[in-house]
C-alpha cells in the first residue's frame, strides 16, 4: 500500500468506477482489500483518517532523516482524506460490491461535522462555508501553508455528501 492517503484512494475510487463502467466485478476485491487496509490502519477511533502511515508515535523531530521521510504534513488530518475514503467506497457499493461500509462512511464524514479534536461542525465555523482544509492534533485550523481550499477538495466533498445522502435515503425508503 502506499504511504499518503490520497495515493491509495484515487485509485481505489477509480477503480471501483472502472468496475462498474466495464461490468468486470473481479476488480471489486483489490477496492475491498484497499477499504478495509484503510479501516484497519488509517481510521481513528473518532473517524479521522490518517494521512501517513507512520503512527503517531514517530514525533521524532530532533532527528533529521525522520523530517525528510516524514515531512509536518503527516500529523495533519485533512477534511478532504475522509472524503476521498467516502468516495472510494461508494463506488464500490455502485459497482455492486456487497460489504456494507456505511457505517464507517458515516464516522469519516462525521468527524468533519462533530466528531474531530474540538467537537465543532468544520463547515459552519469556516468563513467559505466549506470544512477547514486541516487540523492538527491539538485541533488547531489556522496551520501555516494550509490556510486555503482547492477545488478539487470541495468537488470531493459535495460527491461525497451527495452520494451518502442518496444512500442513506435508500436505506430508510425513501425516494430520490
Amino acid at each position: 500500500m502506499a504511504s499518503r492517503h490520497q495515493r491509495i484512494m484515487y485509485p481505489t475510487a477509480g477503480l471501483g468506477k472502472a468496475a462498474a463502467v466495464l461490468g468486470q466485478k473481479h476488480y471489486l476485491a483489490a477496492v475491498e482489500k484497499s477499504l478495509n487496509f484503510v479501516i484497519q490502519y488509517r481510521l481513528s477511533f473518532d473517524g479521522s483518517i490518517f494521512w501517513d502511515s507512520l503512527p503517531r508515535g514517530y514525533r521524532l523531530r530532533r532527528f533529521p532523516l525522520v523530517r525528510w521521510l516524514f515531512p509536518y504534513e503527516a500529523s495533519l488530518f485533512f477534511e478532504c482524506h475522509q472524503t476521498f475514503f467516502v468516495n472510494a467506497a461508494e463506488q464500490y457499493i455502485q459497482a455492486g460490491g456487497n460489504k456494507d461500509y456505511f457505517s464507517y462512511q458515516i464516522s469519516a464524514l462525521h468527524w468533519i461535522f462533530e466528531s474531530d479534536k474540538r467537537k465543532r461542525n468544520l463547515a459552519k465555523e469556516c468563513p467559505l462555508e466549506v470544512p477547514w482544509r486541516a487540523m492538527n492534533e491539538a485541533g488547531d485550523v489556522t496551520i501555516s501553508g494550509q490556510n486555503f481550499k482547492g477545488c478539487y477538495e470541495i468537488g470531493s466533498y459535495i460527491m461525497a455528501l451527495s452520494d451518502i445522502m442518496k444512500r442513506a435515503k435508500l436505506r430508510i425508503g425513501e425516494k430520490d
